[in-house]
């Protein structure tokens, strides 16, 4: 008996499905996991959900479980830079298939880039650093050391530029300077690692006289030239009064330790020698007599005056 053919449908009956496929990592962040997955390759029925599981890599506690119709999923709320194992499963009617587990870090806290120093003058120190992109970012650190001192700045989280005042520096100083970020992760504070140090030279310049640019008046002029006048009276009057002194002392040196003075009038009269007489008890200072005296003048003699000494 011939006849047409008669197609029929017939479904199995479900089970179990079968492992996903191609599970990875998709993004990380301080306190974040993103994965994703493909559906199993063998589902045996309809997948209805896939269940998640994470902890700790080092922890023996129990599972952090949640779950999810798509096929990618981020876990929030984790700790940084922490070893996480999760896995995934499918779902049918039927029940969960086998876990597929994968074991990802969380994001280090950061460490700032681009930090320098600068002195901009002899009071003032420039930093500049490139801020970091993590939202969670609080607060930045400068961290400073020397042989003299060390200590810390503290700049507020949307800055990546500061000039301070350098107070303290005096004479030439080599500091080390560093950075670090401190970020604020569920109303806690976790300081990210320090940068290398670098060092930098602090140089304390003693300030300039400035020149005026007042313009040159007349009466700037004139005072000028009245001050250069007093000046130079001043410097003629000492050199004639030092040669002064320097005279009368030489004089008095003649007086004192000459032994002979020769007193010369005209030509027409006599000498008169006055010799130095050694000094007599009682006597103070040398005494003087008369060797020659001079004739008898019927007019007023002549005036005397000192020539040489002997």
């Amino acid at each position: 008996m011939t006849g047409p053919a008669r197609q029929e449908n017939q479904i199995t009956p479900e089970s179990i499905p079968g492992i996903i496929s191609n599970f990875e990592q998709n993004h990380t962040a301080l306190t974040e996991i993103s994965i994703l997955w493909n559906p199993p390759t063998i589902p045996n029925g309809i997948i209805t959900a896939y269940e998640i599981r994470y902890r700790e890599s080092t922890s023996t506690g129990p599972y952090n479980i949640t779950n999810t119709t798509n096929t990618h999923y981020s876990i929030v709320g984790l700790m940084h830079d922490t070893s996480y194992i999760i896995g995934v499963r499918a779902y049918t009617s039927i029940g969960p298939g086998e876990w597929t587990e994968r074991e990802y870090t969380t994001a280090q806290l950061p460490i700032v880039s681009n930090f320098s120093v600068t002195q901009v003058n002899a009071t003032a120190l420039e930093f500049q650093w490139l801020s970091v992109k993590e939202k969670e970012a609080y607060f930045y650190t400068v961290y400073y050391i020397s042989s003299f001192c060390s200590g810390s700045l503290t700049f507020s989280k949307n800055s990546s530029y500061h000039i301070i005042p350098a107070e303290g520096i005096a004479g030439i100083k080599v500091y080390l300077f560093s950075i670090s970020v401190t970020l604020k992760i569920r109303d806690t504070l976790y300081e990210g690692e320090r940068s290398p140090f670098i060092p930098q030279e602090l140089i304390r310049t003693e300030p300039t006289e400035t020149i005026s640019d007042e313009p040159i008046t007349p009466g700037l002029i004139s005072t000028i030239l009245i001050m250069s006048t007093s000046l130079l009276t001043n410097i003629i009057l000492s050199v004639i009064l030092m040669i002064l002194c320097t005279k009368s002392k030489t004089s008095n040196n003649n007086m004192n330790n000459g032994d002979n003075l020769i007193m010369k009038k005209s030509p027409a009269y006599n000498n008169i020698i006055m010799k130095k007489q050694l000094n007599q008890e009682g006597i103070d200072g040398p005494t003087y007599e008369l060797a020659d005296s001079a004739p008898q003048l019927s007019h007023a003699p002549a005036e005397y005056e000192t020539i040489a000494q002997l």
